[in-house]
């Protein structure tokens, strides 16, 4: 912590601090981050449970970085890797995939977004390094805490900060679904629209000197944050990425 905040305000810039240590293996990890969520809070979870119980669960913010246009994968990567450089962190070599400071989240099909209410508030490129991350693969799991350091804060104070972060987290079981929801879950994208999505983003990858992950998904509206097994699609992964504002805008029409 001391030597990046030395470095940030040496070289005036943000710099990475991040911390990881082991944890239980059999903790539901996606749970443990729903339960610990506060109002406001960005989280991500994945999981492949078919690749030895493959877990990536995030919370929080520490950076985000979001991008428009055409070039908005090799933007966004340039941006992740300029506060990458020089960041204090472990190697994390023998550390389960997905351990250390990572970042989540995704790009839009079209340069300008999505134009259904869904993506609403999420940019074109939106990439964010959560301030806790938790990782599992087979019989290891990793908790993982980050900061950006800007130079003006105490090492104390961020301290301070990250360990109420970590004091939240608690074993937990995955919340039932909501008995009364605001609203039913509804499929948002056939597999007509996801296929020719997929050749549009195949498109613009080609173009770009970057790699775009591309993936197989359906996307879900529904405001109950539980666990859902997509089957729609052959190779479909277990996945949430929730979006609060735009679930609240909707709760108040």
């Amino acid at each position: 912590m001391e030597a990046a905040l030395r470095r940030a305000r040496r070289e005036r810039r943000r710099v990475i601090a991040s911390v990881t240590a082991p944890v239980a293996a059999d903790l539901d990890l996606s749970a443990a981050v729903l339960a610990a969520r506060r109002a406001g809070d960005r989280f991500f979870c994945l999981e492949q449970p078919d690749r030895e119980r493959s877990t990536l669960a995030a919370l929080g913010e520490a950076a985000l970085v979001e991008t428009t246009g055409e070039n908005r994968f090799r933007e966004a990567a340039a941006a992740c890797r300029e506060l990458a450089r020089g960041a204090e962190a472990a190697d994390g070599l023998g550390d389960p995939p997905g351990s250390g400071p990572v970042w989540v989240g995704g790009f839009a099909f079209a340069p300008r977004g999505g134009s259904a209410p869904e993506w609403a508030s999420l940019a074109p490129g939106q990439l964010v390094l959560p301030e806790l991350s938790l990782a599992r693969r087979g019989d290891e799991a990793r908790l993982t805490v980050t900061a950006a350091l800007g130079g003006d804060e105490s090492a104390d104070t961020v301290l301070e900060r990250l360990r109420a972060r970590v004091n939240d987290l608690e074993p937990t079981a995955m919340p039932l679904l909501d008995p009364d929801p605001v609203a039913s879950a509804r499929v948002a994208a056939t597999k007509s629209r996801w296929i020719a999505g997929e050749r549009g983003s195949r498109k613009s990858a080609a173009r770009s000197s970057s790699t775009a992950a591309r993936g197989r998904c359906m996307t879900l509206s529904s405001y109950s944050p539980s666990r859902c097994q997509v089957r729609a699609f052959a190779g479909c992964r277990r996945t949430a990425c929730w979006s609060r504002r735009s679930a609240a805008r909707r709760r108040r029409k």
